[in-house]
């Protein structure tokens, strides 16, 4: 293996890392830590989730922008927010109340519902942006030296 793949590889894993330890913190939307054994679920499901996701978009962007900085982060920040938007919004749900608000009624999302499905995916893309320089020290910078 060369050093340049071990460097990417090491970059996805502490991407990995990163979004798996920072998504639950995102959200709830709370700056706090999470039990051990939702980030080991958490990091399970984000390490099926890469090579599915964030692995196609990141070689769609940097064929289109080159790879630099910019192209590492519009990848992370655009992979972790399409793959939020799955799990955000409270489709299928007849009734969805958290902390008294209203999010889904007779199966459809109201306007709370969107308004923190928005404020949770613009949290993820925080996390993408975390994990898209956590991303380039490792898999950019180090390859360069």
């Amino acid at each position: 293996m060369n050093r340049s793949l071990l460097n990417t590889f090491i970059g996805f894993l502490t991407a990995t890392i990163t979004v798996a330890f920072f998504t639950p913190m995102a959200l709830e939307a709370k700056l706090v830590l999470v039990p051990f054994r939702i980030f080991v679920w958490t990091f399970i499901v984000v390490a099926v989730l890469v090579p599915i996701s964030a692995l196609p978009i990141y070689l769609v962007f940097t064929a289109w922008l080159g790879k630099n900085y910019r192209s590492v982060i519009c990848a992370a920040i655009t992979s972790t927010v399409l793959v939020a938007a799955f799990f955000v919004f409270p489709f299928g749900y007849d009734k969805f109340v958290i902390n008294g608000v209203v999010m889904a009624e007779n199966g459809s999302v109201t306007v709370a519902g969107y308004l923190n499905g928005l404020i949770r995916l613009g949290t993820m893309a925080v996390v993408g942006f975390l994990a898209g320089n956590a991303f380039y020290f490792f898999a950019s910078v180090k390859n360069e030296s």
